[in-house]
């Protein structure tokens, strides 16, 4: 990982017993589409950023996962520099 790459997970799979063949792949071709235009405004967005490096990037009420996530490492963090 760098400060320039990313990691974009996901899964994808019929319902357990339902495993045929074509229905899987309909799914991962189905989950790759909906990737690529992800990818297209991960894009936009990091030329955005690119513009303007020194500049904060907000985050919006849909990354208050990532938000709560970043405070707890934060805070993991200093408590275990203090102790």
């Amino acid at each position: 990982m760098t400060d320039r790459s990313a990691r974009y997970f996901y899964v994808t799979g019929p319902k357990r017993g339902l495993g045929i063949d074509h229905m899987v792949e309909m799914m991962v071709e189905m989950t790759n589409r909906a990737f690529e235009e992800d990818k297209v405004m991960i894009s936009a967005q990091q030329k955005i950023i690119d513009l303007d490096p020194a500049r904060k990037v907000l985050p919006s009420a849909a990354d208050k996962g990532v938000v709560l996530y970043n405070r707890l490492v934060d805070r993991m963090w200093r408590n275990e520099r203090e102790a």
